[in-house]
């Protein structure tokens, strides 16, 4: 974990005391943000004999055991503590909740310094294979870690404002942030298809991780979803980033209702919210990385990354400007006028 502090040092001492204020007692704010759902966390669902049946226990055990060697070519990214990671496992039936990654109100919250996530279908109780449940939980846990080992650098806010805490995170990875919540880009249009806003660009580069890490491994131990299963189809090439946009077309239809389809009400909710990340985040990103990048997308998608985990943006910024033949393409590319 990457957090860093500006200020005197009363004052970087005050952050540190609110920071470990909220991350005392996960359990409160889970209970109060997610009253309806029961959670466990990843270290018990992986290794308590108790949780056997809920997950593939021998494939999570073998991927969290794999997973440092892959962030080690990251600067400083270690994994995310599996006891500070908390998975729904059931909810009431009545709610209408599917659960997995697009579940609400979900992901890594520094303020409290956990990860909450949900096991895919079953917060509606659906029949899931085991083992596309752990791989689909390991896209959400990796995603979390990246976010969990982001570069974070926290100032005390200015004299005589008022605030809930008493300080702000002035830098975000390779994002920046003003007190008054200004950011350093704009936000994309609705109608674009790339993306220059800097927050879900690392939304995205973090994911694209997340989902290489999992195809890595269902290629590995070769697994496929059951042939005919639609909504395991939808999910295996959802958490190793396969979609398509023809998919994409086709999740607008149903939700449009002008493709035929028996997918449960819970389900359908869940391929919206998939749809909309896949569209706006996962798809951008792959378009940005085009065009800024060309022949040379995934060094610029690895430069990304390590500028997240260091805060460091040399690198990155030498190979933007090399790219388009000028200075400042950092500054040209990604920051908005009123920053």
């Amino acid at each position: 974990m990457a957090e860093h502090f500006l200020g005197k040092k009363h004052d970087q001492e005050a952050i540190r005391q609110q920071l470990a204020l909220y991350r005392r007692n996960p359990e409160h704010f889970i209970k109060a943000s997610h009253p309806q759902v029961s959670f466990t966390t990843l270290e018990m669902l992986a290794y308590t004999d108790g949780y056997a049946s809920c997950i593939h226990q021998p494939l999570l055990r073998e991927a969290l055991e794999r997973l440092p060697d892959s962030l080690s070519h990251l600067p400083g990214c270690y994994a995310f503590d599996p006891a500070r990671v908390w998975v729904g496992l059931a909810a009431p039936a009545d709610a209408g909740w599917f659960g997995g990654f697009y579940h609400a109100d979900q992901g890594y919250r520094y303020l409290q310094q956990i990860a909450l996530t949900s096991l895919s279908g079953a917060l509606s109780h659906s029949s899931i294979d085991k083992t596309l449940q752990t791989l689909e939980l390991l896209r959400a846990y990796v995603h979390d870690t990246l976010h969990y080992a982001t570069y974070r650098l926290f100032c005390p806010i200015p004299p005589g404002t008022e605030s809930s805490l008493n300080f702000y995170r002035l830098q975000y990875g390779i994002n920046f942030r003003r007190w008054q919540g200004q950011s350093y880009s704009a936000r994309d249009t609705v109608r674009s298809s790339t993306t220059h806003n800097l927050g879900n660009i690392m939304e995205a580069a973090t994911d694209r991780f997340a989902q290489e890490f999992v195809l890595k491994l269902s290629t590995h131990i070769a697994y496929r979803p059951t042939p005919g299963a639609v909504i395991e189809d939808y999910l295996y090439r959802d958490c190793t980033g396969q979609l398509t946009q023809q998919d994409l077309l086709l999740f607008r239809s149903i939700e449009r209702r002008c493709a035929e389809s028996d997918l449960p009400l819970a389900f359908k909710a869940y391929l919206r919210q998939m749809r909309l990340f896949v569209q706006y985040v996962t798809m951008r990103y792959g378009v940005f990385l085009a065009e800024c990048g060309g022949p040379h997308r995934a060094e610029l998608h690895e430069l990304i990354l390590q500028a997240m985990m260091s805060g460091k943006l040399h690198r990155l910024q030498y190979f933007l400007n090399r790219l388009r033949g000028e200075t400042g393409s950092f500054v040209t590319v990604f920051k908005t006028p009123e920053y």
